[in-house]
């Protein structure tokens, strides 16, 4: 049940145990009622049709 609203975008930094093609990947924050879902630290992104659980600490904003 997703409602369309702006996307937010992300570069994931990632860490050294972080695959290797999502190092430097641009995401999108998967949102419900135009809200980002996160969990403590933890943030739900997709990167184009996958969705994963990241840490949030390890993201920053992108313009675009």
């Amino acid at each position: 049940m997703e409602i369309k609203s702006p996307k937010r975008s992300y570069k994931y930094l990632g860490d050294r145990l972080t695959a290797p093609e999502l190092k430097g990947a641009i995401c999108q924050a998967v949102m419900v009622k135009g809200k980002c879902i996160r969990r403590g630290a933890s943030m739900l992104v997709s990167f184009g049709n996958k969705k994963h659980i990241v840490l949030a600490r390890l993201l920053r904003k992108h313009a675009g």
